[in-house]
């Protein structure tokens, strides 16, 4: 069971890794003056869109043996999630490396840090509007309850990089 879990794991961040939709660079990309790292994960956002992360360093499968079950979980959960958002007009992207840029309409490319050792948690975009990050995990009716509710706000001026931060009662 964790050997299928760890081969699902190496396939999911290779997967991610490898990703022709993704820019490839040496060491650093250079756009618009701005260096980003090659573990930087590109999202293109056209509306509205939860990133959901779990940040996976190499190498670390084979240094700690519950990851890759926890991976497994993860990806399985975001599975189920990514039906519910979509039919909510909600798209659903993953990211497993610790930085991600969010390309998004109507506003200038945004660059986040997610975490450098094991992490998850969630990215709110809309486009036109800086994106809203949310550390930690989420009971899978939490997260549809936070990412509906955010999106059904009006447009406001609270844009406070916590403002998704609160639980979903």
């Amino acid at each position: 069971m964790l050997l299928v879990a760890a081969v699902g794991l190496i396939t999911l961040v290779a997967r991610a890794r490898t990703d022709p939709t993704r820019e490839t660079a040496p060491d650093v990309t250079v756009l618009d003056s701005v260096v980003y790292p090659t573990d930087t994960a590109h999202v293109r956002v056209a509306g509205p869109t939860v990133i959901a992360y779990f940040v996976v360093p190499r190498g670390a499968v084979d240094t700690m043996p519950n990851l890759a079950v926890e991976a497994d979980d993860w990806n399985y959960a975001m599975a189920v999630v990514r039906d519910s958002l979509e039919a909510n007009g909600i798209a659903l992207a993953l990211v497993v490396d610790g930085v991600v840029r969010i390309d998004s309409a109507g506003s200038k490319d945004v660059v986040l840090s997610l975490g450098e050792s094991v992490a998850a948690g969630y990215v709110f975009v809309r486009p036109g509007e800086p994106p809203c990050l949310r550390r930690g995990a989420l009971e899978q009716a939490d997260l549809l309850t936070l990412a509906r509710r955010f999106f059904a706000r009006p447009r406001s001026l609270d844009v406070s990089p916590t403002r998704c931060s609160s639980r979903a009662r």
